[in-house]
């Protein structure tokens, strides 16, 4: 073996080697002329940017989003719609995806607000240090570009349609998590922002404004809880006036819609419970020449609370619809042992005389009781499965009513109806029960309910469907549900119990016949409810049905030609606050050609007897928001070498103008030479499609090292983009750097989840060498998840210069009774009723899982192979990625395993992706394109050289580091 030194040394050539230099490592020459597009390397995969948390302002005439590298600092985007203005704002290491990305318009888009982050040093301290991260806000005058910093801000908010004031909550002192005595107030910056004047609210724990801005109610929760309740401030008089105040915690403040009425629940310590309890205090009447009206619910006080109850501060609490209820949830709390010690104590004592003192089960040592877990057979729910939902359990409340006029309680749910949810107008409620099928719908897959129909004034229940599967909730009007069976599409009269197969004359099929699992007839789910509720809006995989609520029509196809063109339609929701069609309103949907990977945007009218098309093209359109007051129009449009850059439009979507450019430097980059949409037929006869990418600087009649990538219908990226990305396989990478990428469809057949696999990939290969591009000999896999077994499966039919499985399933057998650790449970339903497309449990069906297994053929395999698999994998369990190792390394096959200690079924950690991508890219340019080997690939590294090894590959792929930006002056 070589020495560690010029080993370490033969890595970090090999480093650079796989990926090319970036411009930073070019020579002083090439930078006096116009570079040349080179391939991607990875720094420049790190500085590629995404578009997020895009918002357009009321009346559209600005637009925000947020810019984010792959690896380092976002900005925050501020620019006109119509004119070239623009604002950029340094925003720190703000969370490609999710975390806090608060912002918003002042309703007169004079103003925008949004959060930032610290900077990338000071989050790597953080991180390391493991303390608190804090934002800050940042408040900008749209006219000057001027900003104004909010220092430990964790929330802000403007006063709704009123363009007068904001709001800034700030976080609460560190310190204050430290004291005994826990409260969870902090200061609220109340600003007008016309003047700039400040007023500080202490101690606020929750805030809202009302949906017109007249009102910001606060809730206040102080240490010792001194001066704690609900406050309501009016915003044009300054005037506070105290709603509720006591010596109580309060919270899930929640104004109505319109801001017309409030509730929050209050709670109250007692000596006899571990918990407090609850009590509910609404308003209603804001809008009322009298001011408002107050509703205090307390179970304290009605003896038809249920015993050892308390209402729930797990569930907001909401007025119904007319004001003449309040909806709140209830739950279980537990006494605490003193209590019920003293209380058993008396019991016995007035019985017998004072008890004996004995030990009870509170005192027994932890080290005494023993760490078990009990798995019965008759658990409905796996331990592992009750366990990831613990907290979910925990915070379980059953919904109840408090009906204002009648002074009285009724409980909608309880231990015979667990799950219950109001339908609109609040006239009724619906129930869903599945105990008496939860076992077996955890066992096969096949989930089904029994469905009932709650009065909500009387609480009266009615069975209304048995063992039903498909069930899609009420309508908008609120007097009926609809549910699926029997291939056609049912309502229920919740008044009169009637049920109407409201489908049997419509002329359509709404089975997805696209669905190739093992399940019978399933359903093409519904697009939505029509807001006059007599009418329901469903698809039958084509098009877009209006179809009579109460049965007794045909229906009306509002998009008209999708089933006899083969073309997709897809209603698309621009309104976020809808809660259901108008069909007087033109309304925007999504157009997909299935057979020509086309799309585009159609508009629906009433009245016209077919779409208009507003964009159609070889490309993809998606993102579809209109500005809230004005005619002002936002969507995406990408090609397969374009990014999906936003265009601001009119209703009809002419003369699209791009209004961003999230990565002008793609320009310095080779991109592929483009994309062919190829036509092939499978092994079993079935009419396929792939979609093949042509490598940079395509020659015709020169084939090329291609990369195949699957999971299970991949055609429809022929016309997006895929944006460089460092955690392993992605086909612009790839192609940039002189890979073919071929994507080629899998459909399946009951029975035979990996043969169906070979049985269309294999074709889908030999067409795109018929095409003239790719070279046979040169072909490597690469799959992750299900795309992973695909790929274990494949090399065992055929031979390939090389192949890569991430988190593959590789024993069918043995993964058939594994637990999905992140949801807790079994795999047998997955198997059956879903992407395993089996039959049933391989005791009925041996022969076919075992065909259907890679490591029964492993024999077969002649590939260079590399399995990705982690050990905290929580979907595929990773013993099938060590199960198939072992099995080749035996018959000593091509094969080595990448474990990343501590990672789930995808790489989290950005060292770690940046590690894999690195590697896996190594790999294939070693058997693919004749590159060295590196060291680690041919001679592999030994547990005590694994930590000196892996740190100096990572001083090669950190990400570059960029000097700092100056933040803007603190307040």
């Amino acid at each position: 073996m070589k020495s560690s030194k010029a080993l370490f040394l033969v890595l970090a050539g090999l480093i650079l080697a796989s990926f090319p230099a970036t411009a930073a490592q070019d020579t002083p020459a090439a930078q006096t002329a116009p570079a040349a597009p080179r391939p991607i390397g990875l720094q420049d995969i790190l500085a590629w940017k995404a578009i997020g948390a895009a918002e357009l302002s009321p009346e559209g005439s600005w637009f925000l989003y947020r810019l984010t590298p792959l690896a380092g600092e976002s900005e925050m985007v501020l620019r006109q719609t119509k004119g070239d203005k623009e604002h950029r704002f340094p925003i720190g290491e703000a969370p490609r995806f999710g975390g806090s990305l608060r912002t918003g318009f002042s309703s007169d888009a004079k103003w925008a607000a949004f959060l930032s982050y610290p900077g990338s040093k000071e989050m790597a301290a953080l991180r390391k240090e493991r303390k608190r991260v804090m934002t800050a806000a940042v408040l900008v005058n749209l006219a000057t570009g001027e900003k104004t910093e909010f220092e430990k801000v964790r929330g802000l908010a403007f006063s709704g349609e009123n363009p007068g004031f904001a709001a800034f909550h700030r976080y609460a002192p560190e310190s204050q998590e430290k004291e005994k005595d826990k409260w969870t107030g902090s200061d609220l910056v109340l600003r007008e922002l016309a003047t700039g004047k400040e007023i500080n609210i202490g101690n606020v724990a929750e805030f809202a404004f009302d949906k017109d801005g007249r009102k910001l109610a606060v809730l206040i929760d102080a240490q010792g809880q001194a001066a704690n309740g609900l406050l309501v401030r009016d915003l044009a008089s300054g005037a506070v006036v105290p709603l509720d105040t006591d010596k109580a915690a309060y919270k899930s403040l929640a104004w109505t819609e319109k801001g017309e009425a409030l509730a929050v629940l209050k709670g109250k310590e007692d000596k006899a419970y571990e918990d407090k309890l609850w009590s509910v205090v609404a308003f209603s009447g804001f809008r009322d020449a009298g001011g408002p009206r107050k509703t205090v619910y307390d179970p304290a006080g009605d003896k038809s609370f249920p015993e050892g109850m308390t209402v729930s501060p797990n569930r907001v609490p909401a007025w119904t619809e007319n004001f003449d209820a309040v909806l709140f949830g209830i739950h279980e709390v537990k006494k605490k042992k003193d209590a019920e010690k003293k209380e058993g104590a008396e019991k016995e004592a007035g019985e017998e005389g004072p008890p004996a003192r004995s030990p009870r089960a509170d005192e027994v040592a932890d080290e005494d009781v023993p760490d078990l877990v009990i798995w019965h057979g008759k658990d409905s729910r796996l331990q592992s499965q009750q366990q990831v939902q613990e907290q979910r359990d925990k915070n379980f409340s059953y919904l109840s009513i408090y009906r204002v006029k009648e002074k009285k309680f009724i409980r909608l749910a309880d231990d015979a109806l667990l799950q219950v949810a109001p339908a609109p107008k609040h006239r009724f409620a619906v129930g869903q029960d599945n105990r008496a099928y939860e076992l077996d719908s955890n066992l096969d897959g096949r989930r089904y309910q029994d469905i009932y129909v709650i009065d909500m004034t009387t609480g009266a229940r009615t069975l209304a469907l048995e063992k039903n599967r498909y069930f899609f909730g009420p309508l908008f009007d609120g007097t009926r549900f609809l549910y699926y069976r029997d291939k056609h599409f049912h309502t229920y009269d919740m008044a009169t119990g009637r049920t109407v197969n409201i489908t049997k004359d419509v002329p359509a099929s709404f089975v997805n016949e696209d669905d190739d699992t093992n399940v019978v007839d399933p359903p093409d789910y519904p697009v939505g409810s029509a807001k006059d509720g007599a009418n329901a809006l469903l698809s039958d995989g084509w098009d877009i049905w209006s179809v009579p609520a109460g049965g007794g029509g045909k229906g009306v196809n509002l998009t008209a030609n999708g089933f006899k063109d083969k073309l997709r339609y897809r209603r698309l929701r621009i309104d976020p606050e809808e809660k259901a069609v108008d069909l007087g309103q033109p309304q925007y949907v999504a157009v997909y050609g299935e057979w020509t990977k086309k799309a585009g945007i159609a508009r629906v009218e009433k009245g016209k007897a077919a779409p208009t098309m507003l964009l159609w093209d070889d490309a993809g359109f998606g993102q579809l928001a209109k500005a809230t007051k004005a005619d002002v129009y936002l969507y995406t449009r990408d090609t397969f070498k374009d990014y999906p850059d936003h265009y601001v439009a009119d209703a009809l979507l002419k003369n699209g103008r791009r209004i961003t450019e999230a990565n002008p430097q793609q320009k310095d980059f080779l991109w592929s030479s483009g994309q062919m949409l190829l036509d092939y037929t499978s092994a079993k006869g079935d009419k396929l499609q792939a979609a093949l990418f042509l490598p940079a600087n395509y020659e015709k009649g020169k084939s090329y090292p291609t990369l195949v990538y699957y999971y299970e219908k991949m055609s429809q990226q022929l016309n997006r983009y895929a944006q460089p990305s460092a955690n392993g396989f992605n086909k612009s990478v790839y192609t940039s750097n002189g890979y073919a990428v071929l994507m080629p469809d899998i459909t399946y057949k009951i029975n035979d989840p990996g043969m169906s696999a070979a049985w269309c990939v294999l074709p889908a290969i030999d067409a795109a060498v018929a095409a003239g591009v790719v070279d046979r000999s040169k072909v490597g896999l690469q799959g992750h998840s299900w795309g992973g077994y695909q790929t274990s499966f494949l090399i065992t039919q055929a031979d390939f210069a090389a192949a890569v499985a991430g988190a593959p399933l590789t024993n069918m057998i043995s993964m058939y009774s594994s637990i999905y650790f992140n949801t807790g449970s079994a795999n047998q339903a997955i198997f059956e009723s879903s992407q395993g497309r089996f039959t049933g449990g391989y005791w009925d069906n041996l022969e076919a899982y075992q065909r259907n297994s890679p490591v029964y053929y492993a024999e077969k395999v002649n590939t260079p192979f590399i399995i990705l698999h982690n050990d905290k994998d929580g979907a595929v369990d990773w013993n099938q990625g060590i199960e198939y190792y072992n099995t080749l390394r035996r018959l000593k096959k091509p094969v080595i395993m990448l474990q990343y200690v501590g990672e789930n079924h995808g790489l989290q950690k950005p060292a770690n992706q940046r590690d894999y991508t690195v590697r896996m890219k190594e790999f294939f340019d070693h058997h693919l394109m004749g590159k060295p080997a590196p060291a680690w690939y041919l001679e592999g590294v030994s547990h005590l050289d694994h930590k000196d090894h892996l740190k100096e590959r990572a001083k090669d792929l950190k990400p570059a580091e960029k000097p700092e930006k100056k933040g803007p002056e603190k307040k």
